[in-house]
């Protein structure tokens, strides 16, 4: 049977990954407790944390995405931001450690963001206001600059698991692509473009 989080209450929305969890207050604000000792929640001392914490006290979000050991999550202002591991000891985005008390990482998109999914491998998802799909991160590849992955296709929900997502356009149908992080490097043809699986 499920047990109750101490020190929880208040919290409008959940989102889990490996090891942790994060809720979002009424406020907008994130409070995260699990285990965060690989960094899973800096800018956060890496620790057990058995209450909520808050990694990025005073950022406010109208929703998250815990993946494999990152956190993403859609600001009040429409930007996406990110926080969590170790990004430039294990190459998962070519960006300076998060220490405590720093802002989390935004990514380059010059839209409006309006949902975010991380998956188990650490690759992070956005989908624009105009709807219009990015990704960026992920191990052995450093794609820092997020790349389009739906040019001709405008999609209304996207979800993100181990290397895979699927997104659902418009017109309701269901696409799914994957993205071979691992030999990602400047090949446009490995992002991972999705093939419709419904009509």
């Amino acid at each position: 049977a499920p047990r109750p989080v101490v020190g929880s209450s208040g919290f409008t929305s959940v989102a889990s990954g490996w090891r942790r969890s994060c809720a979002l207050d009424t406020d907008g604000e994130a409070w995260c407790w699990g285990d965060a000792r690989g960094g899973e929640l800096l800018p956060l001392p890496r620790a057990i944390y058995t209450t909520p914490v808050q990694p990025v006290p005073g950022h406010r979000y109208t929703s998250l995405a815990a993946g494999g050991n990152a956190v993403c999550g859609v600001q009040i202002a429409g930007i996406a931001s990110c926080f969590g591991y170790d990004f430039v000891s294990f190459g998962h985005l070519p960006l300076t450690d998060l220490q405590p008390g720093d802002s989390p990482v935004r990514p380059d998109i010059a839209e409006t963001i309006a949902q975010v999914a991380v998956d188990g491998f650490n690759g992070m998802y956005a989908r624009s206001r105009y709807g219009r799909g990015y990704v960026w991160g992920a191990p052995g590849c450093c794609v820092a600059i997020p790349r389009m992955i739906t040019p001709s296709l405008r999609i209304e929900d996207i979800s993100a698991g181990d290397g895979q997502y699927c997104v659902i356009s418009e017109s309701g149908g269901v696409y799914c692509g994957r993205v071979n992080w691992w030999f990602f490097g400047g090949d446009e043809s490995l992002a991972g473009i999705p093939d419709q699986v419904s009509p």
